[in-house]
């Protein structure tokens, strides 16, 4: 039986928090600080792990590689995986951005997110275009967001 899933219904909820974290140049605690961004910008391999919520539920856990471009805007790639509680697995891989924010630490991002698994049960999210929109909270390491069928 396939699933039918409408046009900007929500697929998820993500409640994540940062498990660790590896700067390339200054690291996150110093902008977190203060510190100026480098003109050539920093990236960071951030560890999150939590769970998911709504049609794609279950515990999860992603690895988002964030670049903090010198004007503070972000590029970020996630790849990670939500497991159902009867052990489904289905992956889930994002590109998004984020504008510099008045407010140290708090970065809303608005993602393009693909889902995939071989499980028959959840073979209706290979087809399904996402859309994700989030807030991060650098200074509290979490982050909450939702994707929506597009």
């Amino acid at each position: 039986m396939s699933e039918q899933i409408e046009a900007g219904e929500q697929l998820y909820e993500l409640n994540l928090r940062i498990s660790s974290n590896k700067g390339f140049g200054v690291g996150l605690e110093a902008i977190l600080a203060g510190e100026p961004l480098p003109p050539a910008g920093v990236r960071f391999d951030i560890a999150l792990t939590g769970k998911s919520t709504g049609k794609v539920a279950g515990a999860a856990e992603t690895m988002g590689y964030f670049f903090i471009r010198g004007d503070g805007s972000f590029q970020l790639h996630v790849h990670g995986a939500i497991e159902t509680d009867d052990g489904t697995r289905i992956a889930i891989s994002s590109v998004g951005t984020s504008e510099p924010s008045e407010t140290l630490g708090l970065v809303e991002l608005s993602e393009d997110v693909e889902l995939h698994t071989g499980f028959p049960e959840f073979a209706w999210v290979n087809d399904v275009s996402v859309s994700a929109r989030g807030i991060m909270n650098m200074g509290t390491g979490r982050l909450v967001t939702r994707g929506y069928a597009t």
